[in-house]
C-alpha cells in the first residue's frame, strides 16, 4: 500500500509540473516579447551597447602602444582563428544579427498599439545594425554566413558560407533602406540615436573597404548634402571635440559617447594608465613615435621634406592637432610640469609652486612612459571632475589622428 500511495503522489507532482510556467518574470522570453512599444525601444537599445560597435583596434597598427604588450597577433604576424580577439569580434557580430533577425520577425506584434513612424524608425535602426554587423564581417573574412531570419537548431546545422559579393549587396540595400527611413537630426531634447548620415556614412566606408569606388563618393556626397543644409559642420574646437563638451558637435556622425550616468565608461585602472605618474596615473597606454611623426609641418609638408621640422624641437613648427593630442615637452599637464628627459630628475608642480622628484622621468620611475610621449586627446583637464576618457567619434566630418 505505501508503494502504490508514493507512486501515486509522484505521478501527481509531475502532473502538475507540467503545468508550471518556467519563464523568470525577470527574463522575456522571445515568444512573449515585442508585444509593446516600450518592449520594441528595450531590444533597440541593447543594441547600442559598445560590444556591437567596435572597430579595428589601435593596437594593432604603429600609433599605440600599452607598456604589457609586448606584441600582438596582427603585429607579431600570429593572427589565426584561435585569437580570442579574432572569436569576441565574430560572436559579438553574430549576436547582434541574432537579435536584430528576432526583432524584424517579430516586431509586428506591436503594431496595433505602437505609432506607425515609430515602427519604421525602429525597423529602420535595426536594419542598419544588423547591415553594420555584415559590413564588418565581409571587409574582415570574406565569404561568411548569411543569416536574415530566426534559426531552429535543426536549421542552423546546414548553414554554409555566402559570398562576400551577396552580401555586400544585401548590406547596400539595407543601408539604403535606412537612410532614406532615418531621421537627419534628433531634437535638443531627444535622445541621439541612428541618423540617415549614420546609414550614408557607414555605407561609403564600406565601399571603400570593398573597392566600390563609385558607391562610396555617392553615399559620400549625400553625407556631405546633408553638411551644405546644416545637419553636420567641422568642430571649431579640435581640442574639445573628444572631451565632453564636444559630444554633441555637429561634427560627430556616429559614437557611442561615454557616461557615468548611463553606465558607459572605462574602469579606474584604465584611465590611470593614460594619466602621467607625477599625476597619478601609470603613464602606460603610450602613442609611438611613429604617430607623432605622422603629423606634418606647418607648411604641409612631411618631416622628412619640411625645411622647417626640428629633430631637436620636435613639437615645434607641427600641425596644431600634434599638440592638441599628445602632450608636448616642458609644457603644464595635469598639474605638473611634464619633462621624461632622463636629466630633468625633478619639476615644478604648479600646484604648490615648488620642485618635486619628476615621476615621469625613467630615471626616477622605471615604468614612467618608455616612449616619452603621453596621450593628451580625451582626458579631462584639472578643474574639471573626475577623471575619465570621452570615446573618440566613430565617423565624422573629416579624418582625425587616432
Amino acid at each position: 500500500m505505501k508503494k502504490t500511495l508514493s507512486i501515486i503522489c509522484l505521478a501527481a507532482g509531475l502532473a502538475s509540473c507540467a503545468k508550471l510556467d518556467l519563464t523568470p518574470p525577470s527574463e522575456p522570453s522571445t515568444g512573449g516579447f515585442y508585444s509593446n512599444q516600450t518592449e520594441l525601444e528595450l531590444a533597440v537599445n541593447d543594441l547600442y551597447r559598445l560590444p556591437f560597435w567596435g572597430n579595428d583596434n589601435e593596437l594593432f597598427t604603429d600609433n599605440d602602444w600599452h607598456r604589457a604588450q609586448l606584441t600582438n597577433a596582427v603585429i607579431g604576424g600570429t593572427m589565426n582563428a584561435e585569437d580570442a580577439s579574432v572569436q569576441t569580434y565574430w560572436l559579438n557580430a553574430y549576436k547582434a544579427i541574432a537579435r536584430a533577425n528576432s526583432y524584424l520577425a517579430n516586431m509586428q506584434r506591436a503594431a496595433a498599439t505602437t505609432p506607425a513612424a515609430v515602427m519604421t524608425r525602429l525597423e529602420a535602426e535595426m536594419r542598419l545594425i544588423r547591415a553594420y554587423q555584415y559590413a564588418r564581417l565581409i571587409a574582415r573574412f570574406g565569404d561568411v554566413p548569411f543569416i536574415t531570419k530566426p534559426l531552429t537548431l535543426e536549421e542552423s546545422g546546414g548553414i554554409t558560407r555566402t559570398s562576400q559579393s551577396t552580401v555586400l549587396d544585401f548590406v547596400f540595400a539595407e543601408l539604403d533602406w535606412a537612410a532614406d527611413n532615418l531621421p537627419a537630426t534628433y531634437g535638443a531634447g531627444e535622445v541621439k540615436r541612428l541618423t540617415k548620415g549614420a546609414a550614408l556614412a557607414i555605407k561609403a566606408r564600406t565601399a571603400l573597404y570593398a573597392g566600390k569606388w563609385a558607391e562610396a563618393k555617392t553615399a559620400a556626397d549625400k553625407v556631405m548634402q546633408l553638411a551644405n543644409t546644416g545637419v553636420y559642420k567641422l568642430e571649431e574646437k579640435y581640442d574639445q571635440l573628444f572631451l565632453k563638451a564636444g559630444e554633441t558637435s555637429k561634427e560627430i556622425i556616429l559614437s557611442i559617447p561615454r557616461d557615468e550616468k548611463q553606465q558607459v565608461f572605462n574602469g579606474a585602472g584604465f584611465v590611470q594608465d593614460y594619466i602621467c605618474r607625477n599625476a597619478g596615473g601609470f603613464g602606460a597606454w603610450l602613442p609611438t613615435r611613429d604617430i607623432v611623426d605622422a603629423y606634418e609641418c606647418t607648411d604641409g609638408k612631411p618631416i622628412d621634406e619640411s625645411a622647417s621640422y626640428d629633430p631637436q624641437h620636435p613639437f615645434q613648427n607641427r600641425d596644431p592637432r600634434l599638440t592638441m593630442t599628445i602632450v608636448e615637452f616642458g609644457t603644464p599637464w595635469l598639474g605638473f610640469s611634464y619633462q621624461p628627459h632622463p636629466d630633468s630628475l625633478t619639476t615644478r608642480n604648479f600646484k604648490t609652486g615648488g620642485m618635486v622628484p619628476n615621476f615621469d622621468n625613467r630615471a626616477v620611475r622605471p615604468f614612467a612612459s618608455y616612449t616619452g610621449f603621453l596621450w593628451k586627446k580625451g582626458s579631462i583637464r584639472p578643474g574639471q571632475t573626475g577623471w575619465w576618457k570621452i570615446t573618440t567619434p566613430s565617423l565624422s566630418v573629416s579624418p582625425k589622428y587616432c
